[in-house]
């Protein structure tokens, strides 16, 4: 295994951890965290990878610019801060392509990404909105739905339009980087303008509006738990995306039974329906 970094088209250094495939193997796959992860902190992806990698697989472990809930981040001869209290979603391009230019670097033709969570959502978008950050199969596994509509309509609506309105006032008066200790609809700390940015009324990460313009084989996989959970994000996640007009490349659809949404205890069930569709699908 090889530690690696990455530079962002806005010049900003990401780490991370590439294994290579096996010889005569051109596909590898890029292991995307949720929110405030790191490429060596997730066990669900950590134990994919594995999988992955006695599969013939190349595998590299990433870190996006929300890795970690705050960071420092180096940006040529500077510093600033980034993390999942600071990051902007539609920066998550620049990420991916970075990560995808690296593989290709190193000989990988076929490319394959799979994220978790916010990292699922994070896929998605950029697949959607960028080329260059579009892989050749898509793994998206438990994306978060990020409403406003549904937040305000979901049964913590009160706490959520309290942190909205909070939030929102705080931009109005420039105080874009101040960090808030909110509950929902997670518990993080995060800056106000992330806040508005991320679950605010304009939706820009509300996967119905997006999701079905990625243009390749795409796998979706939600826990039977999540799906059935109060929280709004989720509850009609699955149901959302098997709605929406995609005209190309349909995607597949597989609940993970008695999982939750990190899949504990469910590791073994979700990486065999992910080796099964990969191997589905060449």
């Amino acid at each position: 295994m090889e530690l690696v970094h990455t530079t962002t088209s806005d010049q900003l250094r990401l780490d991370g951890l590439w294994q290579a495939p096996t010889p005569g193997s051109n596909q590898a796959v890029l292991l995307l965290h949720g929110v405030g992860g790191t490429f060596y902190g997730t066990s669900l992806l950590s134990s994919i990878g594995q999988r992955l990698l006695e599969s013939g697989y190349g595998v590299l472990r990433a870190n996006t610019r929300g890795h970690d809930v705050i960071s420092l981040a180096q940006v040529q001869d500077r510093f600033r801060f980034e993390g999942a209290a600071f990051e902007q979603l539609s920066r998550c391009p620049r990420d991916i392509a970075a990560w995808l230019a690296l593989m290709s670097e190193r000989g990988v033709k076929k490319s394959i990404v799979i994220g978790h969570s916010l990292g699922a959502l994070k896929a998605v978008y950029a697949a959607a909105h960028d080329p260059a950050a579009s892989p050749d199969i898509l793994i998206s596994l438990s994306p978060p739905q990020l409403s406003y509509t549904k937040l305000m309509n979901g049964p913590e609506r009160e706490s959520f339009a309290k942190t909205m309105e909070q939030a929102q006032q705080h931009v109005q008066q420039a105080r874009y980087s101040e960090l808030m200790q909110v509950k929902t609809p997670v518990p993080m700390i995060i800056t106000a303008a992330t806040y508005v940015d991320k679950y605010g009324p304009e939706e820009r990460y509300n996967f119905a509006n997006f999701a079905h313009l990625v243009n390749c084989p795409s796998y979706y996989i939600y826990g039977e738990l999540e799906l059935t959970d109060k929280n709004a994000a989720f509850s009609a996640a699955l149901s959302t995306l098997k709605s929406l007009p995609f005209k190309t490349n349909t995607p597949d659809f597989e609940i993970i039974s008695g999982a939750n949404h990190f899949y504990h205890e469910r590791f073994d069930e979700v990486t065999q329906a992910v080796l099964e569709w990969l191997s589905a699908s060449k």
